[in-house]
């Protein structure tokens, strides 16, 4: 079975031109976003047998952090880019 996407532009845009940018510029996007992530890990505290699920992965950065950490738990990234 096909999964069903329901913004079939966005879904294009990541198929293209959008995709090719976060990807040229993906050290860019990591590093400004470090100060945040520092701080969301800082006031929301994950016990190492969470379930994280987190949606609009970017890099993966925050779906493998909180993955080293739940670590006897689990971590699910989901985004709509299909290749890297």
């Amino acid at each position: 079975m096909v999964p069903k996407i329901a913004k079939t532009g966005m879904a294009a845009g990541w198929d293209g031109p959008e995709e090719e940018h976060w990807v040229e510029h993906v050290e860019h996007y990591a590093v400004a976003s470090q100060r945040h992530w520092d701080r969301l890990l800082a006031v929301v505290p994950i016990a190492s047998a969470a379930a994280v699920v987190d949606i609009g992965c970017g890099t993966g950065r925050s779906t493998r952090d909180p993955a080293r950490i739940a670590s006897s738990g689990s971590a699910l990234g989901l985004n709509l880019r299909r290749r890297l």
